[in-house]
């Protein structure tokens, strides 16, 4: 099984647009379309069995909730609310973990996030 400590060297040794918080959250900044960007953060520790994935979508008080989950459709990933903000969120066991899903993964919640926030119109604020 891969450990977070081994996610955590994975993501500094490949990305350089990479910064971690102090704690147990990692960001990644990806490029999408259009010249546009959006941030995808990492949340993981040693005690825990999983990697969640997450990229914000928009502040909750400019987004109509139902109107962003009829954008979902059939996505693969979920929709979360993180504070004041709502996100695309996944998790990844790592007990099944494999490099080549993981980037996958990271690359779909950006992709996902930043279309979500470009059919609501929000600009890439995220």
């Amino acid at each position: 099984m891969v450990t977070w400590q081994q996610v955590v060297d994975y993501l500094v040794n490949g990305y350089k647009s990479f910064s971690q918080d102090g704690g147990n959250t990692l960001i990644v900044q990806f490029e999408t379309s259009w010249g546009r960007s959006q941030l995808v953060y990492i949340l993981g520790s040693d005690d825990r069995a999983h990697v969640t994935l997450f990229s914000p979508v928009g502040q909750v008080d400019q987004i109509n909730a139902e109107h962003l989950l009829t954008l979902t459709g059939d996505a693969l990933f979920g929709i979360l609310r993180e504070g004041n903000v709502y996100m695309v969120g996944h998790v990844i066991p790592l007990a099944t973990f494999d490099v080549g899903i993981f980037e996958h993964d990271m690359r779909t919640v950006a992709q996902q996030a930043d279309q979500h926030e470009m059919a609501l119109g929000l600009g890439d604020q995220m």
